[in-house]
């Protein structure tokens, strides 16, 4: 069903998002056929190595979230949702993958998405400079960044 969504699990988690000094694992890609599968987080250099494992695999259209638990800047998290999407990318997150904060937000810029059961999904509101998205009003411009992508 398109862009159905069961949610077989919720975690909790805290984005990376603002952090400093902070230990993570960079977004890799790897090729499979008609898919991508990528692991890690997001940073300012997520969006050169997909567009490297794209070019070299132009019959992948699906990109596989198998592990994602956010982005390190969400700037460049933004770009590289709105590059999968105008790519026309179908996401997925399989049974045994998880997506969290930036992770969601790429889940979501699938032209199609598709959560399978058991995969796990990790939700907060954004923040930045101080401020959380659920103290902005709705009507905000701000919203609309994280809207465009959907």
């Amino acid at each position: 069903m398109r862009n159905s969504i069961l949610l077989s699990c919720t975690i909790a988690f805290v984005g990376l998002a603002g952090c400093e000094n902070v230990d993570y694992t960079a977004m890799s890609f790897r090729a499979d056929g008609d898919r991508v599968v990528a692991t890690g987080v997001n940073d300012e250099d997520t969006l050169s190595r997909f567009r490297i494992v794209s070019e070299d695999n132009p019959q992948a259209k699906i990109l596989v979230l198998q592990n994602v638990g956010g982005s390190v800047e969400d700037e460049a998290n933004l770009i590289f949702s709105q590059e999968v999407r105008a790519a026309g990318f179908t996401t997925v997150v399989p049974s045994d993958g998880m997506v969290a904060s930036g992770g969601v937000d790429l889940f979501l810029a699938g032209s199609d998405r598709v959560l399978e059961p058991g995969a796990c999904v990790g939700v907060h509101s954004w923040s930045g400079g101080g401020v959380e998205g659920k103290d902005v009003p709705r009507s905000d411009p701000e919203h609309q960044k994280i809207l465009a992508i959907l």
